[in-house]
């Protein structure tokens, strides 16, 4: 796997340096380093380096694909909480974030195809880009995953939008044991109003970084509603983790300010387990976000739990992160 990866990279980096000024061709190396201090004693950085590359194809008839491919080398120190694509706190893996091939060359451009490593269409997360950001609205913590390897279809019905996908199941890296899949899709209005609402649902077998394989089900609903600078978004979803009935709420304001280079929210969440009982966790987060240009960004994230799950300790977490890109 990481001779592939390395392989990808050279050719990433090859395809960079003959991009001339009238290729359709992005390439960049993408560096940040984040920094997290817990109240129960987990404190350390999380740092990447990776290749971005975007490269459009098309004809004098329009476009027809696009590539594009995100590898990062990821590396953890003083951390023990480490994300799912981890072995143990000392690995230093590969993390794949989009890395597809998108044909559009169905139907005008109206219906296209992705293949590769994507985001679920599901929920507020496939709506917004979190991606490399510190902002996240779940997806990873659950269902389970963010992104995962396979093929979706999207396009347009009258003024609705919509994304389906068939994955693999396992996130990160390709991993059939236990036959893990996912089907999951998102119908929503058009990207264009002023209020945005969206219809998500999930169903398959998730396989764990332990490699064990569990059910899943979800379905969910999400709304944004715009105003000037300010945005309000809500979800909610209702589902199964094999025969555990869970749900998950959240409600965030943001505003921007300038031109886009400021962002700050507040967001609050509350996510519940009913297994003998109801369990519910509480947790409300505060950011801010910096992005003067296309090469900076620096931000950070006050997060505190108001409630625990039965048995667990309420949290108090800091976050910060600077990335650059060239």
């Amino acid at each position: 796997m990481r001779r592939l990866v390395i392989s990808f990279v050279a050719m990433g980096l090859l395809v960079s340096a003959k991009v001339s000024a009238n290729d359709q061709a992005i390439a960049a190396i993408d560096l940040s380093t984040r920094y997290q201090s817990s109240s129960v004693g987990d404190s350390g950085f999380l740092n990447f380096v990776g290749l971005d590359l975007s490269k459009d194809f098309g004809n004098a008839t329009g476009d027809t694909g696009e590539l594009l491919m995100q590898v990062y080398v990821a590396s953890a120190s003083n951390l023990q909480r480490v994300p799912g694509f981890f072995d143990s706190p000392d690995d230093t893996p590969i993390q794949f974030r989009n890395f597809y091939f998108k044909y559009k060359g169905i139907n005008r451009g109206q219906t296209q195809v992705k293949v590769g490593h994507f985001e679920l269409p599901f929920g507020l997360e496939f709506r917004n880009d979190t991606n490399a950001t510190l902002l996240q609205y779940g997806n990873q913590f659950d269902p389970g995953i963010k992104v995962d390897w396979g093929v979706s279809v999207q396009g347009n019905i009258s003024n609705y939008v919509y994304e389906v996908a068939l994955t693999r199941g396992s996130g990160n890296e390709w991993k059939d044991s236990g036959s893990p899949y996912l089907i999951s899709g998102r119908v929503g209005s058009s990207e264009m109003e002023n209020i945005e609402y969206g219809f998500s649902w999930l169903t398959g077998r998730v396989s764990n970084p332990a490699g064990a394989v569990s059910n899943r089900d979800r379905i969910g609903i999400d709304i944004s509603w715009f105003y000037r600078n300010f945005s309000l978004l809500g979800q909610y979803y209702v589902g199964k983790n094999d025969e555990i009935t869970v749900e998950r709420a959240l409600i965030e304001a943001n505003v921007n300010y300038g031109f886009d280079e400021w962002l700050a929210y507040g967001r609050w969440q509350n996510y519940s387990m009913e297994q003998q009982r109801d369990d519910d966790r509480n947790w409300f987060a505060l950011g801010l976000r910096w992005e003067p240009d296309a090469r900076w960004l620096l931000e950070s994230e006050y997060r505190r739990d108001i409630d625990a799950f039965t048995g667990g300790i309420k949290d108090r977490v800091f976050r910060s992160q600077i990335r650059y890109r060239f």
